[in-house]
């Protein structure tokens, strides 16, 4: 395990203004690991900040984004596997995509399932073009 960044960030709406102070419980394995012990929690589930999800980008560059996010759980869970399991996340707004991220997530990653937002775009998760992605999980026994 690395411990990186102490303290505190913030980040920063379009026009400079903060919108949100992010402790080092966002990114600290240790800390993560601190409070859990604190709290009485044996496992934790990792899983990306929604902000982070990008619907709204090219799916190509989503998957590129999402891929990387996802290397990096693998690692943080791979640190410490009895006390962290992983979600991954996918460029949902492209089907196709994101049931190839999610093989990889359940397959060479090892992550338990993925989190996804509660809507991607304009399509709510009722709408036909997403079932192929969920059928793709349940078949390979992620969660979602």
């Amino acid at each position: 395990m690395e411990h990186t960044c102490p303290g505190k960030a913030k980040m920063f709406k379009d026009d400079g203004t903060p919108f949100r102070d992010v402790s080092d419980n966002c990114w600290s394995l240790e800390r993560r690991l601190a409070d859990c012990d604190r709290v009485g929690v044996d496992v934790h589930a990792l899983s990306t900040v929604p902000v982070m999800f990008n619907y709204w980008a090219k799916p190509e560059d989503t998957l590129d984004l999402s891929m990387m996010l996802n290397d990096h759980m693998a690692k943080c869970v791979a640190a410490v596997p009895t006390r962290f399991v992983g979600l991954g996340t996918l460029p949902v707004q492209s089907p196709e995509l994101a049931i190839g991220e999610l093989k990889r997530c359940m397959g060479e990653l090892g992550l338990a399932g993925v989190q996804i937002g509660s809507h991607i775009n304009s399509w709510n998760l009722s709408e036909p073009e997403l079932f192929r992605v969920f059928k793709a999980a349940e078949e390979l026994g992620a969660a979602v």
